[in-house]
């Protein structure tokens, strides 16, 4: 009988112990998100900047759909930036960007986020738990290719559970990684543009004003995408003209026809990657990151001297 009590008090406790260190390894623990109230610049246009017209001249490649990318959508999170702050563990500090608040487990395989209220999609409506879980459904290499299971705990909260561990927080703070991927308008994030097509078929950015970190100050926003446009001469001759708000230097430009545009009204702009930006003077104060223009927000307040409405066609 004595036998038979230790025997079974031991089973007891090895289940106590394997269910402890199962609990402690799947519990949700809340990971502390940084203030993203840096990336808030509220608009403050001057009279007749919000009827600009601008238009860009991009190369088709990543930095294009980057940038484009960057002006509709938003990443749940983005990596921390000062000030910051750190898990328990001291790794990587995050930004909450369309999520305000987020939980995961020491082994990674369940995670759960709470989306901000006040963030307003294309369609009008707010961002909510079943359209995120939708978004994410959608989204190419994202939880759910990777055998998550969603469900909605509330309208604004959802939780993913994996199979095995998963990178949540460094997948779903890329670049690429917004909530973009779907159908209809609503299926784009929470951006100061959203997709419009003029009566001539032309796909451009238009102003949104339901952008949570301002408007951005500017009605429209063209790019186009004839290649031809950004062969030498034809480049220079367009900058000379003063047609472009900003460009990318093309190379392969005539030294004659370069000293034309540097006698235009630009500034230059060099970046990391060798590439020349070209941004007019009327927008010097347009608030780019200088260290990566290509995937700068053009969110917030625009303040320059110049003659406006802009139309630079």
């Amino acid at each position: 009988m004595r036998r038979w009590l230790l025997g079974s008090t031991l089973v007891i406790l090895a289940a106590g112990a394997g269910l402890g260190i199962w609990w402690s390894r799947n519990r949700l623990v809340p990971i502390p998100l940084a203030s993203d109230a840096d990336r808030f610049i509220p608009a403050n246009p001057d009279p007749g900047q919000e009827q600009a017209k601008l238009e860009a001249l991009l190369p088709q490649g990543a930095a294009f759909h980057a940038f484009v990318l960057r002006q509709v959508g938003e990443t749940l999170l983005a990596p921390g930036a000062p000030p910051a702050v750190s898990d328990a563990e001291g790794s990587a500090a995050w930004t909450g960007v369309l999520a305000e608040a987020l939980w995961g487990s020491p082994n990674r395989r369940h995670w759960r986020i709470r989306v901000r209220q006040a963030v307003w999609l294309h369609d009008g409506h707010l961002l909510d738990a079943r359209w995120a879980l939708s978004a994410l459904r959608r989204m190419e290499d994202g939880p759910f290719q990777a055998g998550a299971r969603g469900e909605i705990k509330d309208d604004r909260t959802f939780d993913l559970d994996f199979p095995g561990p998963w990178d949540l927080t460094g997948r779903l703070s890329a670049p690429g990684a917004l909530l973009f991927m779907g159908s209809g308008s609503h299926a784009v994030g929470s951006g100061p543009f959203r997709f419009a097509v003029s009566p001539a078929g032309e796909t451009f950015l238009a102003r949104f004003d339901g952008y949570r970190h301002g408007n951005a100050g500017i009605a429209e926003l063209h790019l186009p995408d004839d290649p031809a446009l950004l062969q030498g001469d034809r480049w220079a001759a367009d900058m000379a003209a003063r047609r472009y708000a900003w460009s990318v230097y093309p190379g392969n430009v005539p030294p004659d026809a370069m000293a034309q545009v540097r006698n235009a009204p630009y500034d230059q702009v060099r970046l990391d990657d060798g590439t020349v930006w070209f941004i007019s003077r009327r927008m010097r104060r347009l608030h780019p990151d200088l260290k990566d223009w290509s995937r700068t927000s053009l969110f917030g307040a625009w303040q320059a001297d110049m003659d406006l409405p802009y139309d630079p066609r």
